[in-house]
């Protein structure tokens, strides 16, 4: 193929464009993974999952330090006992704690809702499309907000054109916030992807490595990238608008035009208002657990039965002393001196045991969790007043992420209402608009407590009693009620019955029985 000097010319543009990118998406990935932030969620995630730091230790080597060179040796014994002992005290408290806020499904109000109608029929909208996979999701956003100190939400519209939403692993996240407003300009997001290397001779076969791809997104369209290679540079892909909607005449396709959100499509939980994860104040506390039940499992394991004292061993190899006493349980000793016996050493269990309290007193206290093993069993005969004293650590922590789960689902909501909106009037939604439908509505966060019921029930009666509270808060307040609005539903279809022409037959004794399962 001939090539003009403008064909060099514009492919030298277009090379140096490529290079250019790759170079700067490199960079900006680099930078982001060498900051304490991202190692802070990874550190987050490998706990969650119960890899922690004690994991990666060898206990076959040990370092000595040697008087007469002045240096450190390391000594390799084959024979240590490797056993650890993992507690995934991470893992419990930020399940306790997401159990509690996003153990409940989710609904939304909107103001006004009971008296206009159009405020109800959004109401009744929202509440439909958000189903039980929004009340799945909700849970891991919170729980994985935990880990991390913060999690996102990536809402979109599908080639079907409906609304749908996914997670977004924060460590994979990189956000480009104006540092005068504050306002996110755009972000990336990077993930790997399965790549089929090619063979570079008929003899060799082909492997499955993973490429990285990236998305870069901002107010208007997402540019896609991916690796050539593994490591290698990026390219460029394409690049598409947020979404596409369809021009319908007389029932069929007449056009399809691009669209946009206005703004980059994502939705940010912070964990709290420093954007700290929960393993920040609790981390060295459960290193210093591992360490030390795994030095007291060791201990038990190992030391108790390895300590002898021989005289006038009848061999020359001594590294056979094990077996014999292991498979026969006897060792042959010479000379008048012989002697055979073991020593014991008495592990400090008292000692270790009470380091190992004071250490998990401490990971709840500055966990901010509950130890439920030492007050479930009580908890039935206990007063409201004293769970509530018991719980309080868990209230607070649980409460600043509560109130950021509140801002990032009314940001949510904007989405969804966004492409309601869409659908109505393609192409002509007002983002103004939107934004006062989404500040009419408001997350109805149902928390999951241990109460005494029949205290609770009961308040709750003598608060309706006494007008102090509506029917719609009581049934929010009542652990039994899991779907307020379906049962407001229900308890208006029942008055509507008229009862004297519902025909009701007493069951037989053979449908009694068999109701009962006798």
């Amino acid at each position: 193929m001939y090539y003009t000097g403008t064909d060099h010319a514009k492919v030298a543009v277009e090379l140096g464009r490529v290079l250019a990118d790759s170079n700067l998406i490199t960079a900006i990935i680099q930078r982001w993974e060498s900051t304490d932030e991202y190692d802070a969620m990874i550190d987050g995630e490998n706990y969650y999952n119960v890899k922690h730091d004690i994991t990666k230790k060898d206990f076959t080597t040990v370092n000595v330090y040697n008087d007469k060179t002045e240096s450190w040796t390391t000594i390799t014994n084959k024979n240590a006992n490797t056993g650890i002992n993992v507690n995934p005290f991470l893992r419990y408290l930020n399940r306790q704690k997401a159990n509690y806020i996003a153990g409940k499904k989710i609904q939304f109000t909107v103001m006004d809702s009971e008296t206009n109608p159009k405020a109800k029929a959004l109401e009744d909208s929202i509440n439909k499309e958000l189903n039980d996979y929004f009340e799945s999701t909700a849970y891991d956003l919170v729980l994985h907000a935990s880990n991390k100190g913060r999690e996102y939400l990536l809402p979109f519209i599908t080639e079907n054109g409906t609304f749908d939403y996914r997670l977004a692993n924060a460590q994979n996240v990189i956000l480009d916030i104006d540092n005068a407003t504050g306002k996110l300009l755009s972000f990336m997001r990077y993930y790997n992807e399965d790549y089929l290397s090619e063979s570079p001779t008929e003899d060799t076969e082909q492997t499955i490595t993973q490429i990285r791809k990236v998305e870069i997104w901002d107010d208007k369209t997402v540019r896609f990238y991916r690796q050539t290679q593994p490591g290698g540079t990026y390219v460029f892909e394409d690049e598409r608008p947020h979404f596409t909607y369809q021009k319908i005449i007389n029932n069929k396709v007449d056009s399809v035009s691009s669209a946009t959100w206005g703004r980059p499509p994502i939705v940010i939980l912070n964990n709290n208002s420093e954007w700290q994860s929960d393993l920040l104040p609790i981390r060295t506390l459960i290193d210093a657990y591992d360490a030390v039940s795994t030095g007291y499992f060791q201990d038990v394991d190992t030391i108790q039965s390895v300590l002898y004292h021989i005289n006038d061993f009848g061999g020359t190899d001594p590294t056979v002393i094990p077996t014999m006493i292991k498979l026969h349980r006897v060792l042959n000793t010479t000379g008048p001196d012989g002697k055979f016996e073991p020593i014991q050493i008495d592990i400090p269990y008292d000692a270790k045991e009470k380091i190992l309290d004071k250490l998990e007193k401490n990971i709840f206290r500055f966990g901010e969790g509950v130890n439920m093993t030492k007050v479930s069993e009580m908890a039935g005969s206990l007063p409201i007043v004293a769970i509530e004293t018991i719980h309080s650590d868990l209230y607070l922590k649980a409460n600043n992420t509560i109130s950021q789960l509140k801002l990032a689902l009314k940001d949510f909501i904007w989405f969804l209402i966004y492409y309601m909106e869409n659908k109505k009037s393609p192409g002509n939604v007002n983002p103004a608009n939107v934004q006062k439908l989404a500040d009419t509505v408001s997350a109805v966060i149902k928390v999951s407590k241990i109460n005494n019921d029949t205290e609770l029930t009961n308040r709750v009666i003598s608060e309706v009693g006494a007008g102090l509270l509506s029917k719609k808060g009581a049934m929010n307040l009542l652990p039994d009620i899991q779907d307020v609005e379906k049962n407001l539903a229900e308890i208006e279809e029942e008055q509507n019955v008229d009862m004297n022409k519902v025909d009701v037959v007493p069951p037989t004794l053979t449908d009694t029985n068999q109701q009962t399962g006798v």
